[in-house]
């Protein structure tokens, strides 16, 4: 418990240095009491393409978490939405998580290694892609493997004034960015703006 609290204090102090987190592996170097930082790597296990497939799906399924996580957020329920495809939000067996620190404490964690987890727990509500990016999933990726596997809505028929239908609307774009790429605005949107004949009572 006190290389936990230590380490904690570590991060809050900012002597976590140059943190990287990439697919499948978060390295950074750790300040601790010599002048030299301890590199800290931590390696999680990934998982295959047919679990993130399972995953996609699960969340397919879950229009509400699904919209907030394309909002950015943490959705309640992520943990379901992996468990009901059968597989581990966090690690939670010895062999799906390796940690390694050059530092001489042979303790797991080390105080250097809890530090890299307290940031990384705050960079999970920060970022909630990078569930997905440890192990093994790039934000790109989940985009390309929702549009393949998320059920498309049918096309709406619209319909007019005389009861006859109209065109298909058109699909919504899977991309959140997308939305404030309008068309640009006409220069007389409004029309023409003239004063009354008569002055209002």
């Amino acid at each position: 418990m006190s290389r936990l609290a230590r380490g904690r204090t570590y991060a809050r102090k900012g002597q976590v240095m140059d943190i990287k987190i990439e697919p499948g592996a978060v390295r950074a170097r750790v300040q601790g009491s010599r002048s030299r930082p301890y590199e800290v790597e931590v390696l999680f296990r990934p998982l295959s393409r047919a679990q993130w497939y399972q995953i996609v799906k699960a969340l397919a399924d879950r229009f509400i978490s699904l919209a907030r996580l394309l909002a950015g957020e943490l959705p309640e329920d992520i943990e379901e939405v992996f468990s009901g495809a059968k597989v581990s939000l966090f690690p939670h067996k010895l062999r799906d998580l390796e940690t390694d620190c050059t530092c001489p404490d042979w303790s797991n964690p080390c105080k250097h290694t809890a530090a890299v987890f307290y940031l990384l727990t705050e960079e999970f509500d920060r970022d909630p892609f990078l569930l997905f990016k440890l192990p093994g999933l790039s934000r790109e990726e989940l985009f390309e493997l929702l549009g393949y596997d998320a059920p498309k809505a049918p096309a709406l028929q619209t319909q007019n004034l005389n009861g006859v239908a109209g065109p298909a609307s058109e699909e919504l774009p899977l991309e959140p960015s997308s939305f404030w790429g309008g068309e640009e605005l006409p220069d007389d949107l409004f029309g023409e703006v003239s004063l009354p004949e008569a002055p209002a009572a």
